[in-house]
């Protein structure tokens, strides 16, 4: 950088992202008692909310006002093939936040999933930060004006 030249604001959040984020909020659910506690710690400093259940995680990404979480860390390895079933709605409900898998996710599913970041193998809490710290999320959700349409006469 240029000395007397001050940055852009979009190129200072970028550079402010490797740093945790605040205002990145994350959905996390695994069966797993332990394995939420080693992400909650992972992810200290970000805005966590633990899902209990498939269900609820839906509805929380879904049907909560917002502002909605924009990332999910869900412990695929540890799902049953109906609780996978179920998180499909979370994209036919028309959440388009990012979602990151812990465990060993096959292609299909990760695809069908729209899953942009697998952590696949033994669960590491420096992988896991370093992938939440680097995603481009520094706003906080807001719903788009539907416009209604005006009949002419």
């Amino acid at each position: 950088m240029h000395p007397g030249r001050s940055l852009h604001p979009r190129q200072f959040a970028r550079e402010s992202r490797a740093a945790q984020n605040p205002a990145l909020r994350a959905l996390i659910y695994s069966p797993s008692d332990e394995r939420v506690a080693a992400v909650e710690q992972a992810l200290e400093g970000f805005v966590l909310i633990v899902a209990r259940s498939v269900r609820g995680l839906v509805e929380t990404l879904i049907d909560d006002p917002p502002p909605r979480p924009q990332v999910l860390v869900v412990d695929i390895d540890l799902l049953s093939a109906g609780e996978l079933i179920e998180l499909h709605a979370v994209r036919d409900g028309g959440w388009c936040g990012h979602m990151i898998s812990i465990g060993d996710v096959p292609n299909t599913l990760r695809r069908s999933l729209g899953i942009e970041t697998v952590l696949a193998h033994e669960f590491s809490a420096a992988a896991l930060y370093e992938a939440i710290s680097q995603l481009p999320f520094d706003a906080a959700t807001i719903p788009l004006p539907v416009l209604r349409e005006v009949g002419f006469k």
